[in-house]
């Protein structure tokens, strides 16, 4: 491990001739050579030398983490994309429920978040505790609508959009108060329903009501559903 950390390709490949293990039980060793690999002061070309080894991209640590994981929280886009190529599922996730995707979208980094969309990542998976997911991660963060419309553009059911956090806020509430008036017209023409309240009872259309937002009250109003 201390060879991956400190990025020693040569001493790696000579431990690598010796026989070193590069898939450890996680419950033995806590993480693994790829995971380390993958993380903040990680290799890129050290996590390819690994994968060309047989290192097990979707072997987690003790915790569920996965090298697609550290790669994704550190930014390292490339490795994301070697991972991916080299087999990394990315659906997996912890046993709270947090993805690969999930840190990408709360860490910033649209273009990996955008590498793992492709990749074929389910956008509404939803963490166990917060109950927050891809999508409504993305819509809170202010530089990434990119990543917000290609999650739209996967989602294979209406009934999705409507997934509440633990503050029962869904992904248009959100948007709504961030004011993104797009993102609203877009999320309601796809079927999101506004009269979904939150834990403190506010809805799209209490909220415009308050604000006196009359053209997006209107587009609000057109849209809702008998209760």
């Amino acid at each position: 491990m201390r060879a991956v950390s400190s990025g020693d390709r040569d001493k790696v490949e000579s431990l690598l001739r010796d026989g070193a293990d590069l898939n450890p039980s996680p419950s033995v060793f806590k993480t693994t050579p790829l995971i380390v690999a993958c993380g903040t002061k990680g290799s890129y070309k050290i996590a390819c030398l690994l994968l060309e080894e047989g290192a097990d991209p979707n072997l987690g640590n003790d915790e569920g983490w996965t090298p697609l994981m550290g790669a994704a929280k550190s930014g390292h886009y490339r490795t994301v994309g070697v991972l991916l190529e080299g087999g990394a599922h990315p659906d997996i996730h912890t046993p709270k429920g947090w993805t690969a995707l999930m840190e990408a979208v709360d860490k910033g980094h649209g273009d990996i978040a955008l590498r793992i969309i492709e990749a074929g990542a389910t956008p509404h998976i939803q963490h166990k505790v917060n109950k927050t997911n891809a999508l409504l991660l993305a819509t809170e963060h202010d530089k990434l609508d990119r990543v917000v419309h290609a999650l739209l553009d996967r989602m294979d059911s209406s009934s999705h959009l409507d997934l509440q956090n633990s503050e029962g806020d869904t992904a248009l509430l959100i948007a709504f108060k961030k004011n993104k008036v797009q993102l609203v017209k877009r999320l309601l023409s796809m079927g999101a329903n506004p009269n979904i309240s939150n834990k403190n009872g506010e809805t799209p259309v209490i909220i415009a009501q308050g604000e006196d937002k009359r053209e997006i009250l209107d587009l609000l109003q057109s849209c809702a559903r008998p209760i």
